[in-house]
Formats: structure tokens, sequence, C-alpha cells
């Protein structure tokens, strides 16, 4: 993580940690604190450097899980500027995942085919591919991109899949 990203968490837990509490015996309920303007600035301009970042390593092919980690406040930045957050939230949980699995899944298929009887194979285990395919999974049905990738990967990875099917029943 960046020194700027390191800064950035800290001042936003400070902020979190500092709030007052409403100690009054009024029934009403306790009144919103004012936001900090300098806060919710270096909240913008930490979403809007971190999807930068994320946006240039999608445009050079070399996305990774992790370059998602700069927007971890993503719940802090919907507050500040919800537009800015929604497009982090589709770069994170859908772009990234896509393009992780267009890159994966084809080395899954050419492995597969290099070695049709293998049981397991190192690209059906690649952090960066089961990472994508857990997000997307998590956001509810696939859409019409992401389904055909899940299957080709489902097709060269029958033992993932198969996993993936374990966990999901467990979670019913």
């Amino acid at each position: 993580m960046t020194r700027a990203s390191l800064l950035a968490l800290a001042l936003l837990s400070v902020a979190a940690c500092g709030k007052d509490k409403d100690t009054s015996n009024s029934d009403d309920p306790p009144s919103k604190p004012a936001r900090d303007k300098d806060i919710d600035e270096l909240v913008r301009r930490h979403g809007t450097e971190g999807i930068a970042k994320v946006e240039a390593a999608l445009k050079a092919g070399k996305p990774r899980p992790t370059d998602c980690v700069v927007l971890a406040t993503l719940d802090e930045l919907a507050a500040v500027d919800p537009a800015l957050a929604d497009k982090a939230k589709r770069l994170c949980e859908h772009d990234v995942p896509i393009a992780l699995l267009e890159k994966g899944v084809p080395a899954a298929e050419a492995a597969r085919a290099a070695k049709p009887d293998a049981i397991s194979l190192p690209e059906c285990s690649d952090v960066d591919v089961m990472m994508g395919v857990e997000t997307l999974e998590r956001q509810g049905p696939l859409d019409d991109t992401a389904r055909p990738l899940v299957a080709r990967l489902d097709t060269a990875c029958p033992l993932l899949a198969k996993v993936r099917e374990d966990r999901r029943a467990r979670k019913k």
C-alpha cells in the first residue's frame, strides 16, 4: 500500500474514532455529525487516484485483485461521492474480475488441452482467477459477459467447479 493510501486510511480511522457521542437525555434520535470537508476531499482524491490506477492496470492488460485494495474505503467514498463510488464498485466487482478471467481461462484451457487426464492443474488454482470468479459470483447471477467465461473455466477445471459448487451448497 502506498504512503498516501496509508495516510488516507489513518485519517479516516482517526476521524471515525473521534466522533462525539450524543449524551443528551432527549428522546430525539441523535443528529448526524457534520461531515469534515477536508476529510471528504481526501476521500474523494484518494478514490479518484485509486480508480485511475485500476483503470491504468486494466488498460495495460495487467489487472490484479489487489489493485482494488486502494479503494477499501468504498463506503466512505459513497458518502462523499456516490457516482465515484459506483464507478469504483463496477471496476472492482466486475471489470477487474472479468479481465482476470479473460486472461486466466485461455491459460487453463491450454493446460487442459496439454494434459487432458490431469486431475488438477496449476492454472486452475491461479489465485487471480479464483478471486475473479468468487467476486463475480458474490454479486448474484452472472451477466452475459461473465457467464460464458465461467462456463469455459468450469470445463477446463472441473475440480475447481466442484469445489465452488460444494461451497455454494454448504452456504444454503
